[in-house]
């Protein structure tokens, strides 16, 4: 009797105790040809934009200005993550938090109409000076 298969097999196949068999065989391992296909299109895109941006030309200045805006956005949001660690010392947090407000003086006036060319040159200026001063703070000027 020890020999008798469960009651729930089905009398068929089984590929685990108990449990019924599959019309067809499990991978023993996850195919690999999906990343692959991933891999390939994303660096076929990668080429493609690599390929467009050489071919452009210098964006006008309120496009350069939109894409300074969107960056430096980019950039404050990180600072932000980075100076609201609890682990971080006082010395690099104040250096993010200035960093980080220098960049949203920045985007505050890469908007159109909102600021002079003057007044965007010297939030950018800003962020040099921020930016060496992070620099010295992190060791790495």
């Amino acid at each position: 009797m020890a020999e008798d298969q469960p009651s729930n097999s089905g009398g068929g196949s089984t590929v685990g105790p108990g449990m019924p068999g599959y019309p067809f065989p499990l991978a023993s391992h996850p195919r690999a040809w999906p990343a692959m296909a991933v891999g390939v299109v994303g660096v076929l895109l990668g080429a493609a934009a690599l390929v467009v941006a050489l071919t452009r030309s210098t964006p006008e200045p309120v496009a350069a200005k939109a894409l300074a805006g969107i960056a430096t956005t980019n950039g404050a949001l990180m600072l932000e993550t980075v100076a609201s660690n609890p682990a971080l010392d006082a010395n690099h947090r104040d250096a993010a938090q200035a960093l980080e407000s220098a960049y949203l003086a920045v985007r505050a006036t890469s908007r159109f109409g909102v600021a002079t060319d003057s007044d965007f040159q010297a939030a950018l200026d800003n962020i040099l000076a921020k930016d060496a001063a992070m620099e010295k703070v992190c060791g790495g000027g």
